[in-house]
């Protein structure tokens, strides 16, 4: 995979909201994938 077409999939995954970056760091957006999860398995 080249730099570009990283760049390019993280900023696909940031506008999808399942990213959150700030400046040049970038996490997981847990509160949104959590909503997704079965009741059973969210993280209390």
């Amino acid at each position: 995979m080249t730099s570009k077409a990283a760049t390019r999939d993280v900023n696909a995954l940031v506008n999808a909201g399942l990213l959150v970056q700030r400046g040049s760091a970038v996490r997981p957006n847990i509160e949104m994938m959590s909503s997704l999860l079965p009741l059973a398995n969210r993280p209390s």
